[in-house]
């Protein structure tokens, strides 16, 4: 049984060995776990604020459980844990990302009861991994993930590993604590049902089931009863997914079908709280990788991450690769022994979630350590012979002992190819070849970017894509990354965040996420990298502008003027969706409402496009010739070019300009896009929940909020801010006062208790929204 503890924390900024004999509670906080040490800023950030040893305190009284083991779990404490109980050291942990526990018994007083005293040291400067070098992300401090006690009869099953295969065969791997023999398990699963002497290892075959699949990820409940003279004396459950992971040189295969990997790199780190964030945001990132974002894999970069986002990945079909902790730095023999610890913890604590299938057992970005890389793998493929082994490398020709050469590939500039081939970086012929991350700190883009680079980001995301889905040998790829983070001062924009995300750190959509949106067909996609506002562009030159679609074809208009149907280019080849390439604005006009022949109207378009492309100091030779061509030969003048090029392209001085843009999907029209000039303005909201549930702990709903004109087009420079107000039930995380970064900002309101609560949101000292919010108690609605 599972009961957790999460509210009964208490919390102090530092630790004292007096703590150990006595802790006075009105000198502690009173907390809820998830709970970070620090909150911060959003940017311009010292790290060495979240630096320090501190203090949690909690008892348990172990009366009602006089017959039970009674078993403290902590999901995640970051980044070294030492627990007392009743004043004496019980466990030391070394690891920031895996769970741990300590058994209560053996330390209660007479009174039955153990006070859990918990001192974490956050410092980098400890001798475990991640820590030794400069790392490219923050680590936070704190109990930052669940804490609950489980409490077991006399004899209970202490683990079980599941394989469940595509030949719809189930092996149960089975460890029992004391004596079994004379036991026996009860075993349901879909129509499995049987009792049977207890085992180590039991094993079923011809299931009547469906596998495990990104389009189809079927979970079945399994449960195990052990029994003890037919009473049950313990429970395990756990979903279950049958699947079959392969590679081979030419790729990865899910059941015997090859997939080509197509994922971002995720840390777990959100604004102000860091790592501590309960279960409803680490779902909605699961959801955002593979809803909004139509990816069918993410790297859990560069460590272990949550239960609760793995499991959701496990519901929707979202292939994981996980890897241990560490940023290119392999410490002494010391730290090397926890990073060896931490592979073990990794699989045994994750192993039987199916949508992982590969283990990382290497330090992201290391040197080759032949005998270090020889024991992680090693142990890797005696705890788990199920699932690939990697290893991120970032360096050509490296020591291959793991199952997948995984590289980070950065080759791509914006002018050159997207991806090397796999034979320039390894002589490896026989084994899968996976590009781990690309882009990322090549070109970093902020939301408040100009557009000219924000759509170079786009370009890169989209090249490196298509070239990836070019190379039969390649098995995909992971771009950096899925969202900006907050980084160390060695690092990011000179304000502790790395602008590298196809999201910023609120999950709000840059333009290069259409990259990766438009290459799904669950719902359509239409977007465009371009306002149309000349002063966008230097000298007024409207240019490449693109449309990032998953639809068939799109018809353009400007006012109510139909210029042309235009359909997905050929740019990108490779790619299922390649974006529509708009290098026309004129169409058919001229040459129907002007004066002049169709021939002579093809020469004066053509050279008007040319100009919009090159501009007038940066013309071919041939546009100049053509143009003196048209001078000479044709009466053309240059005012009238001029004129002409104002009323079809330039629009320099209109009152109001607007184009419409018509997105069609077989034949019939599905989405639309109108762009019209600034006159109103108003904010769109998105967020998972107005109706919190307090579960095992406190939650959290996410908004992320939009500005847009009265056209509903995203103001790229607004950059004001809003003041939110919340009261009863609920409460804001981090400031009141919220500003928007190019047109986006976002805020996260947690539960305080059960009841109403309200967010009240004012623009300019107006009340401009309200939300209505619930928090109950379990899954009850409101």
């Amino acid at each position: 049984m599972r009961k957790y503890i999460n509210d009964n924390w208490y919390y102090k900024d530092d630790f004292k060995n007096s703590y150990l004999k006595e802790v006075k509670l009105d000198s502690f906080t009173k907390v809820r776990i998830p709970h970070t040490v620090k909150e911060l800023d959003y940017n311009y950030i010292n790290s060495e604020d979240y630096q320090k040893i501190v203090s949690y305190y909690t008892e348990i009284d172990l009366k009602m459980y006089s017959n039970n083991y009674v078993y403290l779990v902590f999901e995640g404490s970051a980044h070294v844990s030492y627990v007392y109980l009743n004043g004496k050291l019980a466990l030391t942990h070394y690891n920031g990302y895996t769970g741990f526990k300590v058994l209560l018994n053996d330390f209660k007083d007479s009174d039955d009861k153990v006070k859990v005293l918990v001192k974490v040291d956050s410092f980098e400067s400890n001798n475990v991994p991640p820590f030794g070098k400069v790392i490219d992300y923050l680590t936070y401090g704190g109990i930052y993930r669940d804490t609950y006690l489980d409490i077991k009869n006399e004899n209970f099953i202490t683990d079980c590993f599941i394989n469940a295969t595509m030949d719809k065969t189930l092996t149960l791997n089975l460890k029992y604590f004391t004596d079994y023999q004379k036991n026996h398990v009860h075993i349901t699963l879909n129509d499995l049902d049987v009792i049977l002497p207890c085992k180590e290892t039991l094993t079923f075959s011809d299931l009547n089931v469906e596998l495990w699949d990104i389009d189809n990820p079927i979970l079945y409940d399994l449960k195990i009863e052990l029994l003890k003279d037919n009473e049950i004396i313990d429970v395990f459950e756990e979903k279950v997914g049958f699947r079959s992971i392969k590679s081979d040189y030419n790729g990865i295969y899910l059941n015997d079908k090859q997939v080509k990997i197509r994922g971002l790199n995720r840390h777990q780190s959100y604004p102000i709280v860091g790592y501590a964030m309960p279960k409803r945001p680490q779902i909605l990132d699961a959801h955002i990788l593979k809803e909004e974002l139509g990816l069918n894999s993410v790297r859990t970069s560069h460590y272990p991450q949550s239960h609760d986002f793995i499991s959701e990945c496990d519901k929707l079909g979202l292939l994981v690769f996980m890897e241990i902790p560490g940023w290119q730095h392999i410490g002494d023999k010391s730290w090397q022994e926890v990073a060896i610890n931490n592979v073990k913890e990794m699989i045994l604590q994750y192993r039987n979630h199916p949508s992982i299938y590969m283990w990382g057992v290497r330090i992201n970005e290391s040197i080759d350590n032949h005998d270090f890389y020889k024991e992680t793998n090693k142990i890797a493929k005696e705890l788990d012979k199920t699932r690939l082994i990697g290893g991120v490398r970032c360096f050509k020709n490296s020591e291959l002992l793991e199952d997948v050469y995984t590289y980070n590939d950065f080759v791509h500039n914006g002018t050159n190819k997207g991806v090397e081939s796999r034979r320039k970086v390894t002589k490896s012929n026989y084994k899968a070849y996976l590009v781990t991350e690309y882009n990322g700190h090549m070109y970093p883009t902020k939301m408040f970017d100009d557009e000219l680079h924000r759509s170079e980001h786009l370009k890169r995301h989209y090249k490196v894509l298509n070239d990836i889905n070019y190379y039969d040998d390649i098995a995909g790829g992971y771009g950096w990354c899925m969202a900006d983070y907050n980084t160390h001062k060695d690092f990011g924009s000179g304000d502790e965040i790395c602008y590298h995300g196809v999201l910023d750190m609120y999950r709000n959509p840059k333009i290069a996420s259409y990259a990766y949106s438009s290459q799904q067909d669950e719902y359509p996609v239409l977007a465009l990298n371009s306002s149309m506002d000349i002063g966008e562009h230097a000298g007024g030159y409207i240019k490449n502008i693109m449309v990032m679609t998953n639809l068939d074809y799109i018809k353009l208009y400007r006012g109510e003027t139909f210029i042309k149907d235009f359909y997905p280019s050929n740019k990108y080849p490779y790619l299922k969706h390649s974006p529509i390439m708009i290098d026309d604005l004129i169409g058919d006009n001229l040459k129907n409402n002007e004066p002049y022949s169709p021939k002579i109207s093809q020469k004066i378009k053509k050279s008007l496009l040319e100009i919009q492309q090159y501009g007038l100091e940066n013309m071919p030779l041939k546009t100049k010739l053509r143009m003196l061509n048209l001078i000479v030969f044709h009466g053309l003048t240059l005012a009238t070019g001029f004129e002409l090029y104002e009323k079809y392209i330039g629009a320099w001085g209109e009152d109001s300009k607007e184009y419409l843009i018509e997105g069609y999907k077989n034949n019939e029209k599905v989405k639309v896009i109108r762009l019209q000039s600034y006159k109103r303005l108003h904010f769109n909201y998105r967020y998972d929940t107005l109706n919190l549930i307090e579960d095992k702990s406190y939650d959290v709903a996410s908004f992320r909020v939009e500005a847009l004109n009265q056209a509903d087009n995203h103001l790229n420079y607004f950059n004001e801010a809003i003041r939110i107000e919340t009261s009863g039930c609920v409460s804001l995380i981090g400031p009141s006062i919220v500003s928007f970064k190019g047109g986006f900002a976002g805020f996260y309101i947690k539960s305080n208790g059960i009841g109403k609560g309200d967010v009240k949101i004012y623009y300019q000292d107006k009340l401009v929204k309200e939300f209505k919010m619930c928090v109950t108690k379990g899954e009850v609605q409101c």
